[in-house]
């Protein structure tokens, strides 16, 4: 009687190459996930928002994009406009901070728990901006003086106010308002880094934050309704912006157009436009859009429900496709000199660009694991990581690169790609610098995990990946203990 063998069928020699390549990024992706401080895994039983890194990520490139494609003058050429409304990063960073930094003082007034402790909570916005900010600074101060900042405008009384004005983030208010008031000329960044005029938004919204977030909280009724009298506040404050001159006359007798009086108007409506109100529309959406998520992510049965993961896809879409239109649309008013003049813009553009910003974030939050991905994928959040060091030094890289006579008469096109060849790499890896040297060590002095990164502190939500009812956790406050 015969016997039938039956063997094992040999692993091909393809097939092992395989495995091992695939065993080999595998490492590879965690090395590099481990190195930025990042989870292996963009979506966990326990969930920390990856996808929010993302979108600070996408943020800071957008603006990088942005001053390349200004400092080129490649936003005149058709086809390269559009980027030239890439100073919505901006937006999404405002935006981004009302959502992410409300999120535990809104979670502690869900569950009634006390709120965080005022204290801590200064105390780490401080250990997040303020060494990698002071270090730029520093850099700016040292080795850009003489070459690209008058020695007078650091080493006088004048100076040394300029460097006090900046040391308090109160440079926007001082420097793009009163300063012209008063008649001191300096501006943000010392002419050079003038980025950093965001960031005394950020610390404003930083201060009120703790007295302000009760406004959003208690029902979505209250969190919508106070959104729209911020987004009133913004429209109202603009209108009173560009009709200043019209309202000094009828209320005060005084016609701010005539004689040397129109440059008091014009450093009137400089020192509005660098006041919170501006952009109160888009703190508040941040807000409400996080304390919808709050009160949403509790509902299992209907994050399950089929009718609303469609809907969660259709309005990730449709916000992307309302921020491009509203790109495309702001493009097309900048002047030829690249400034945007039209009122219109200021008084309802912003807002409705922070609208769609708002509404992308808490879709995205909602939304499963393949909606999470174009902004939780490992790239992005890596971006995300270092944007806060990639913002505070691509304006000098660009300064640097600029220096180059080789370039200065190439046409447009072909300076905006040079620039983005040379900027986006070593903006990165200045970005990463700040991160590993300066910004994470202060972050994680006691626990060794990494806080919040600038605009959009992705804190760790607990939730199950399904949101189920056994595996939700309440939401921390922020990532360090």
């Amino acid at each position: 009687m015969s016997t039938i063998s039956v063997t094992a069928p040999r692993t091909t020699d393809s097939g092992r190459l395989h495995r091992g390549l695939t065993h080999y990024l595998s490492r590879m992706r965690d090395r590099v996930a481990a190195f930025y401080d990042l989870d292996g895994e963009a979506v966990s039983t326990r969930q920390r928002l990856p996808a929010l890194d993302g979108i600070r990520g996408f943020a800071a490139l957008q603006i990088i994009v942005y001053h390349c494609v200004i400092v080129s003058g490649a936003y005149r050429i058709i086809g390269y406009q559009t980027l030239g409304a890439g100073l919505f990063g901006v937006d999404i960073f405002f935006v981004l901070s009302g959502f992410v930094l409300f999120l535990p003082w809104g979670a502690a007034h869900l569950r009634g728990a006390p709120p965080p402790a005022l204290k801590r909570y200064y105390v780490r916005r401080i250990r997040r901006i303020v060494p990698a900010y002071y270090f730029m600074l520093f850099f700016l101060i040292v080795f850009f003086t003489p070459s690209h900042i008058a020695t007078s405008a650091v080493y006088s009384w004048s100076g040394f106010f300029a460097i006090l004005t900046h040391l308090s983030f109160q440079q926007a208010i001082v420097m793009r308002g009163l300063g012209g008031l008063i008649g001191w000329r300096a501006q943000p960044g010392f002419g050079i880094n003038g980025v950093i005029w965001t960031l005394t938004f950020e610390v404003s919204f930083y201060l009120l934050l703790p007295f302000v977030y009760r406004f959003f909280s208690g029902s979505v009724g209250k969190a919508v309704r106070n959104a729209c009298i911020a987004v009133l506040i913004a429209i109202g404050w603009a209108w009173v912006r560009f009709n200043i001159d019209g309202l000094s006359t009828q209320l005060f007798g005084i016609a701010l157009t005539r004689h040397k009086n129109t440059a008091a108007r014009d450093h009137i409506q400089d020192l509005m436009a660098n006041l919170l109100p501006t952009y109160a529309a888009h703190f508040a959406f941040g807000m409400a859009a996080a304390y919808l998520f709050l009160r949403l992510r509790d509902q299992s049965a209907l994050i399950r429900a089929r009718w609303f993961r469609a809907s969660v896809s259709l309005a990730q879409v449709a916000s992307i496709i309302t921020f491009v239109a509203l790109m495309a649309w702001t493009a097309s008013l900048r002047a030829h000199d690249g400034k945007i003049a039209a009122s219109a813009y200021w008084y309802f553009g912003r807002e409705a660009v922070a609208g769609s910003v708002a509404v992308l974030i808490l879709a995205t939050a909602l939304a499963g694991q393949v909606g999470q991905f174009p902004f939780a994928n490992l790239f992005m959040r890596i971006m995300g990581q270092v944007s806060y060091g990639m913002y505070l030094w691509h304006v000098l890289v660009i300064t640097l690169v600029l220096d180059y006579p080789i370039i200065a008469h190439w046409p447009a096109a072909s300076k905006f790609k040079f620039l983005l060849l040379i900027v986006l790499p070593l903006s990165f890896l200045f970005g990463t610098l700040s991160y590993k040297l300066v910004e994470a060590p202060f972050m994680r002095p006691r626990t060794g995990t990494t806080e919040e990164s600038l605009s959009a502190v992705s804190p760790r939500v607990e939730v199950s990946r399904e949101m189920t009812s056994e595996d939700r956790q309440p939401i921390s406050h922020g990532t360090v203990a």
